[in-house]
């Protein structure tokens, strides 16, 4: 696995409405342990702890699947 030296953004497909438009979303990953996001064609830039961000997305699952367990007691 390669490790972060300096900083790699890039785009992806996913956009959100904003300013009358849809604007794709940057992704930037900070060798630091940050991972930083921003609409395309703005400065503003949003962080979250790459630790942070694991949290989030164990969290999401374990609803989900908390979710999933309680739809199939009901039927």
């Amino acid at each position: 696995m390669t490790k972060t030296s300096k900083p790699v953004s890039r785009e992806t497909v996913a956009t959100k409405f904003e300013r009358s438009q849809r604007r794709p979303i940057i992704v930037t990953i900070y060798p630091f342990g940050e991972i930083g996001f921003r609409l395309k064609g703005t400065r503003t830039t949003y962080s979250l702890s790459i630790e942070g961000c694991y949290d989030l997305a164990v969290k999401t699952a374990l609803k989900v699947q908390a979710k999933e367990r309680k739809t199939q007691k009901t039927k």
